[in-house]
């Protein structure tokens, strides 16, 4: 070998061992130090102290004095449900207590200790994720609300509980109020089972208001009924045959002219469930005793509001329109409400322009008014173009105090007389829907007369008896005799004893007086037939069915 390649070798050798000589220099030196105290910590942040299978939990320690030496042991208190590796590294295996303690490896008498519980959720989060594909049956990738939808409360023994990102559009029971474009909503479960919590969540499209396929509404078999504050839970039966619903009542702040729903608020989810079977809602505003109207009307500015107010409860509830119940327009001592000289030509404004406004938001939105059953509160030739429907009030033309003469409240010959003023005042006959009442009056008399009490003079004031509370306590009832005046078209059921002193006497619709008016509906040509009110029928629907057995 040359001298020269000696010469390189010793050279490369010694920058060799300077190199290491200056890593081993450079190298920190273990503290000799041993601690007077440790503490045990973890960077995993947790609001309760159990951790679950398969969980890593990294554990350091902090020393005391600052510059004493952090090499510890580590050891678990139990191996089957955690167990920590020489870096202070935990894995939870099993479900139990355990304590993870850090002891120093230059004094054995100091030690820290972290203690927790560990648990095996393996079984729990086996039923958990059958559940979530359970809920991916139920809602695919795309899924659009069509109808009511049924949110399960649990699954594979788990607990779900429900929340949405725009509860005003698609609720957590299931109910969805359709806005005028689609919207996106996200859906979230949380689901558990046993002490295991794991959530699922998917976006599902709430389509907007015309996409919802309604119920033809076909001229003289129209049935509309009115449903009263949140009373009233549908039937399969009303969902089937009922074709267009009015909520009331939405009330009216007479000082800032807006529509107030706060009674109302209590049923409007149940849009959701009519739309699914094609039955348009309507929000019904004012009824009798509802004062308002007349203030908010009183200008073309107040009426804007008025309107606007109105405008803003059908899109956030998602109504097919509205129903003006103004009870009644120049006139309103007996009911206690504000009312003046212009309210006339003021409703009349009203409907004008509440229906130009509902057309800008879809023209197959309905305005419809419960009327009296006489015309002079209304400019009907003029308000006839602005409405979908005229509801005929044919009924309280009884009287309700004692030592009146007895009346039927709803006659037929009344409420033909109705029906044919409001042709002759210009209201088209197609738009008028004839009004009864799903209820009965009753009334005491010293005489029974020809009629069975009716045209004699009552000794009691009348009293309304909800249909319900007819078919339960008096059709039944021995005690009692029917009567069917033919003439016009009312059943009357009465003692043939007196009771007490007196005779007493109720009458009311049957499925013979609802034939005859299904007859007056087809002889006019006029719309159908609305009840006041839904919440007064029997839990069978038996008045309801009188009613679609005649009209439909």
């Amino acid at each position: 070998m040359s001298k020269y390649i000696k010469l390189m070798i010793i050279c490369l050798l010694a920058l060799v061992c300077f190199i290491i000589v200056g890593c081993e220099e450079d190298k920190p030196q273990e503290s000799t130090i041993p601690p007077t105290s440790i503490e045990v910590y973890t960077d995993k942040v947790r609001t309760n102290n159990t951790y679950y299978y398969g969980e890593e939990i990294q554990l350091a320690v902090d020393v005391e004095p600052y510059d004493a030496s952090y090499d510890v042991n580590w050891k678990s208190s139990d191996s089957n449900i955690a167990r920590v590796d020489a870096n202070g590294l935990v894995r939870i295996v099993g479900s139990g207590d355990f304590t993870i303690t850090a002891t120093s490896k230059l004094d054995s008498s100091v030690s820290a200790t972290w203690s927790k519980k560990g648990y095996d959720n393996r079984s729990d989060l086996a039923n958990i994720n059958e559940t979530k594909t359970y809920l991916d049956y139920l809602f695919p990738d795309g899924y659009e609300v069509k109808g009511v939808i049924s949110l399960p409360s649990s699954y594979a023994s788990c607990t779900i509980t429900w929340s949405s990102s725009n509860p005003q559009v698609f609720s957590v029971n299931g109910l969805y109020n359709r806005q005028e474009e689609d919207v996106k909503v996200t859906l979230t479960a949380k689901i558990s089972f046993g002490r295991t919590i794991d959530t699922w969540t998917k976006e599902i499209t709430v389509g907007n208001i015309n996409d919802i396929q309604m119920k033809t509404l076909t001229p003289g078999k129209i049935v509309m009924m009115y449903a009263y504050h949140g009373m009233h839970t549908y039937t399969p039966y009303e969902l089937q045959y009922v074709d267009i619903i009015n909520h009331a009542f939405a009330l009216i702040n007479k000082n800032t002219f807006k529509v107030d729903t706060t009674d109302i608020d209590r049923t409007a989810s149940d849009i959701t469930r009519a739309h699914s079977y094609g039955i348009r809602v309507c929000m019904s505003i004012g009824g009798w005793g509802a004062d308002g109207f007349s203030q908010s009307c009183a200008s073309e500015e107040t009426r804007a509001t008025f309107i606007a107010s109105i405008i803003e409860a059908v899109q956030k509830y998602g109504y097919d329109g509205v129903d003006l119940d103004w009870e009644y327009p120049t006139s309103g001592q007996s009911a206690g409400i504000a009312y003046t000289s212009k309210d006339k030509a003021n409703f009349t404004a009203l409907c004008k322009e509440l229906r130009a406004a509902l057309n800008e938001i879809n023209p197959k939105l309905l305005l419809t008014a419960a009327v009296a059953s006489g015309t002079r509160y209304y400019d009907v030739k003029n308000v006839d173009q602005y409405l979908n429907y005229w509801n005929l009030m044919t009924y309280d033309f009884s009287s309700k105090t004692s030592g009146s003469k007895a009346r039927y409240d709803e006659g037929l010959t009344d409420t033909t007389s109705s029906v044919e003023a409001y042709i002759s005042a210009g209201a088209t006959a197609k738009k008028i829907i004839v009004g009864i009442t799903f209820r009965a009056t009753k009334f005491t008399v010293s005489e029974l007369g020809s009629k069975y009490g009716i045209g004699q003079t009552m000794t009691s004031n009348r009293e309304d008896i909800d249909y319900k509370d007819v078919v339960k306590s008096y059709l039944n009832n021995s005690g009692y005799k029917l009567y069917y005046d033919t003439t016009d078209a009312m059943a009357v059921l009465y003692t043939p004893n007196k009771v007490d002193g007196e005779y007493i006497v109720l009458s009311f619709e049957n499925d013979r007086a609802l034939i005859a008016r299904a007859s007056l509906i087809r002889d006019k040509g006029i719309g159908g037939i609305m009840a006041w009110d839904l919440s007064m029928d029997s839990t069978n629907n038996e008045m309801l069915k009188m009613v679609v057995e005649a009209v439909k």
